[in-house]
């Protein structure tokens, strides 16, 4: 019988797949922030990294690594150009100015908003029947200067009415007479009618008009007194909004990245290659076996 050739591999070890794969995305970070720590040099300053790390292995030589108590630690130093410097620390002091400033107005703060709002010499509003008074002397007067104009010219009718009547021979007390009268009398009440209506009209007006000029008057005096008020924490609100201190900003740098090594599926990969090749020299070797077997069968029987 022929040998049996090879065996099958053994199943890799999971726990040192995970370290190793656990030690390669390690160094794929450390890898990657170190692509991406990148020194900027603007007109306004300058941005460096630095490498603690390497800084104290470079300082303390031989040491294990083990020992080292920067390692993947980076500084970040940010130095302004001279004029850059310069403006940022006068924004710096008028902050600083500002916020005194500020301080100061707490006080007047306190005053204004200690008490509750009096509201006690504004201008009264009038009920639904406010301006009574106003509004019958506006109609009275309307009225009577309509009925001035509206007399005279009335008697003068009148009168020509009566002498064209007369003229023509209809007796005072006549029916033609009468309705003559009656259609004069209607056109002159429709006239005084009219009168009276358009006073009334003129009245509402005016009391419309008073009470506009009163509400307008007692909104400007709340207005007036709401500033009085808000004034000084309007105040304080600017001043402190005006406090902020503005530092070149520096744009961050495209950023690298190096994939990790996926070397749990190297190993697997591996291990099934080997598990496959394994088990084809398995059969081989059956077949192998086999073949012998049948060769010495017909030996046997051919003899």
């Amino acid at each position: 019988m022929g040998k049996k050739s090879g065996g099958s591999p053994d199943y890799p070890d999971p726990s040192k797949t995970a370290a190793q794969q656990a030690v390669m995305n390690e160094n794929t970070a450390r890898v990657n922030a170190t692509l991406n720590r990148i020194n900027q040099y603007t007109p306004y300053g300058q941005q460096v990294f630095t490498d603690l790390g390497r800084q104290w292995e470079l300082a303390n030589p031989g040491q294990p690594k083990s020992k080292n108590p920067y390692r993947d630690q980076w500084r970040s130093d940010i130095k302004l150009s001279p004029d850059s410097e310069a403006a940022v620390k006068a924004e710096m002091l008028n902050s600083r100015l500002l916020q005194e400033l500020g301080t100061g107005q707490i006080g007047r703060i306190g005053e204004a908003v200690s008490g509750d709002l009096d509201f006690s010499g504004l201008p009264e509003l009038a009920g639904s029947g406010g301006y009574a008074d106003q509004r019958k002397a506006v109609e009275d007067a309307l009225y009577g200067r309509a009925t001035s104009r509206l007399d005279p010219q009335f008697e003068q009718q009148q009168r020509q009415l009566e002498t064209s009547l007369a003229n023509k021979g209809i007796a005072i007390g006549s029916e033609a007479w009468n309705r003559a009268m009656d259609q004069f009398s209607r056109a002159r009440n429709d006239a005084y009618a009219g009168a009276r209506s358009d006073a009334i009209s003129g009245g509402g007006a005016e009391q419309s008009r008073l009470f506009g000029l009163d509400l307008g008057a007692r909104q400007q005096g709340i207005t007036e007194a709401l500033t009085r008020r808000n004034q000084p924490l309007n105040e304080l609100s600017a001043i402190l909004s005006g406090g902020s201190v503005a530092t070149p900003q520096f744009a961050p740098a495209g950023a690298a990245s190096v994939a990790p090594v996926d070397y749990t599926s190297l190993v697997n990969n591996k291990y099934q290659t080997q598990a496959q090749a394994a088990q084809a020299n398995q059969q081989n070797w059956m077949n192998g076996l086999f073949g012998l077997g049948q060769a010495g069968l017909t030996a046997y029987f051919g003899r």
